[in-house]
């Protein structure tokens, strides 16, 4: 591996010998379509028990945050029901947006989604992901180092400029 930009939670174990340099924080939101009246009958905030009926759309096994939430409904004693494994947040956001299941989304991602006007954040009292967004990089860059600096700059910039002088 040369580079890489990833979302890392705290429970990441990286492989040894990657460099890292975190970029930036992001929320990870539960999503549902904007017209899914099944979710809590009414309620503003959701338990993890509450959606133990909701079907999941999903990265496959192997995803951070898919694991962090099926530790935390494991924690609630609750069961997860994945009803599709999807990889890629523009399908899985585009299949939620049709009301096929909940799903997890970085904020910035749902922000900047071409789905968003159909789709609204669930608010779960017992599940909140914060990651970082982090590069990735081997131990010998040699001359990519000088590209992968610039890359890191940029996109730290990117982070920090507030979304009105974008």
């Amino acid at each position: 591996m040369d580079c890489a930009i990833g979302l890392v939670t705290s429970e990441h174990t990286l492989p040894a010998g990657v460099q890292v340099a975190p970029l930036g924080p992001e929320s990870v939101v539960v999503v549902a379509a904007k017209d899914a009246k099944h979710l809590g009958k009414g309620k503003d905030s959701l338990h993890l028990r509450d959606l133990a009926d909701a079907g999941w759309i999903l990265n496959p096994v192997g995803c951070g945050c898919r694991a962090a939430l099926q530790r935390a409904f494991d924690r609630a004693k609750a069961p997860m029901r994945v009803t599709a494994e999807v990889f890629g947040e523009d399908l899985q956001l585009s299949l939620i947006a049709r009301s096929a299941g909940l799903g997890l989304v970085p904020r910035r991602q749902l922000d900047h989604s071409p789905h968003r006007t159909r789709l609204r954040i669930v608010k779960v009292t017992d599940f909140t992901l914060e990651v970082t967004i982090m590069m990735l990089y081997g131990p010998a860059l040699g001359s990519l180092a000088a590209a992968v600096d610039q890359l890191q700059a940029q996109i730290g910039d990117r982070l920090t400029t507030p979304r009105t002088e974008r």
